[in-house]
């Protein structure tokens, strides 16, 4: 219905690929309304692709922030998860070979406990079984201590070494790992567009907000504007001076952030004098011309009137 009725432009579309997806699921629907009951495969086929139709919820992320941020964030950290896996079971190879190498030795000498020997076999009975054992060991599939105790009879020295292994893993790689790519897709994710839109959005709503707050705060009399004796009162209190800095704001007297904010000379703060002015401060990056501020200012301050 929805390709009759927007015809060639549901092709052309922002939303092209997703219109595609759907007249695909569509027609495989229509195709299991036909297929002959015998093609059993064929039946359990549609289903799964049937069940592909919950993908669709993906197209509505844009509306939930946080959780297109966690997606992105999960996308973006394949990569990295790759190399640190990578990188784990380069070391987990390392290590397997020496103590590949002592169970040999303690094994072939002849002397060996059998009950040692068959736990040794269980954990360290060849390169994969290694390898298990040292994941498992990090990551809580074993506990580390039911390795090490073996190793003791080995040697003194192997049972060190694997311990060693244990501390470096779980006090420094691990964690130096998952920060590294945590912090990378979390960095990817923020440079998406629509993210950095909200962003941008939601933290312009929080100034406006705050800014709001003050003034309220600062008229005390309701009369809903500003006069030099209020702001000087204000400014007084530490807290609003600490606020203001928050903001961007710094001024020593309350003089000069009433005459900046003052461009109209009634001696007089309107709100939207108030608000503009305190944005336009927290823009600024470095010093500029007094004149040519308070003029953005007054414009500013009559679009706000509009």
């Amino acid at each position: 219905m929805r390709l009759v009725v927007e015809e060639l432009s549901f092709f052309c579309c922002a939303e092209w690929k997703w219109n595609l997806f759907d007249m695909l699921l569509v027609m495989l629907s229509l195709t299991g309304n036909f297929v002959n009951v015998t093609f059993v495969r064929v039946l359990r086929l549609l289903r799964l692709v049937r069940a592909l139709r919950s993908i669709r919820i993906l197209r509505f992320v844009r509306l939930f922030g946080k959780f297109k941020l966690l997606l992105l964030a999960i996308k973006n950290s394949v990569v990295p998860l790759l190399w640190a896996s990578l990188l784990l079971v380069w070391m987990f190879y390392l290590i397997g070979i020496v103590l590949i190498f002592g169970v040999t030795e303690y094994i072939s000498g002849g002397n060996a406990d059998t009950r040692v020997v068959t736990v040794l076999q269980e954990l360290f009975g060849g390169l994969d079984l290694t390898l298990l054992t040292l994941f498992m060991a990090i990551t809580g599939g074993i506990s580390w201590e039911v390795a090490v105790r073996p190793l003791l009879k080995v040697h003194l020295m192997y049972a060190i070494f694997f311990v060693a292994f244990i501390a470096a893993m779980m006090l420094a790689a691990l964690n130096i790992i998952a920060g590294i790519f945590v912090n990378d897709a979390i960095e990817m994710a923020q440079m998406d567009r629509d993210v950095i839109l909200q962003t941008k959005a939601d933290y312009k709503k929080a100034m406006l907000a705050e800014l709001s707050a003050l003034f309220n705060e600062f008229d005390v009399d309701q009369s809903g504007s500003l006069t030099l004796d209020e702001v000087n009162v204000a400014w007084e209190n530490d807290e609003v001076r600490d606020r203001f800095k928050l903001l961007g704001v710094e001024y020593a007297e309350a003089r000069g952030l009433f005459e900046m904010l003052d461009v109209d000379g009634t001696q007089e703060i309107e709100i939207d004098e108030f608000v503009c002015g305190i944005l336009l401060c927290e823009k600024m990056l470095k010093p500029i011309d007094l004149q040519t501020f308070m003029q953005e200012n007054k414009r500013n301050s009559l679009l706000f009137h509009k």
